[in-house]
């Protein structure tokens, strides 16, 4: 061998060999198995997000319904007394008047 042939080898860029992932050995009933398992685990994270969730909504609620409104300081309208001459007169002089239509 020359030098020229030598330092051609050495340029050479070493082959890189294949990674073994294993997956070719396995049956395709245990890659569905894994995928299973894997959906399984990610809704039951779901599950439990929904959990704290509905928890939290559930004490708010309740704070909410707790908390109240104090109406302290204020003054509650009593209902206006009509009289029966006040509310008879009212009635004759309303559209609504079904008894007697010609009494306007």
């Amino acid at each position: 061998m020359s030098e020229e042939e030598k330092k051609q080898e050495e340029k050479k860029e070493p082959e890189e060999k294949p990674v073994d992932t294993k997956e070719g050995d396995k049956p395709e009933s245990s890659t569905l198995i894994e995928s299973a398992r894997q959906e399984r685990q990610r809704m039951e994270t779901v599950v439990k997000d929904m959990k704290k969730e509905n928890d939290r909504q559930e004490e708010m609620m309740a704070r909410q319904e707790l908390g109240g409104r104090a109406e302290a300081g204020t003054k509650s309208e009593a209902p206006k007394e009509i009289s029966a001459e006040d509310f008879a007169n009212n009635f004759i002089e309303s559209s609504e008047n079904i008894l007697l239509p010609e009494a306007k």
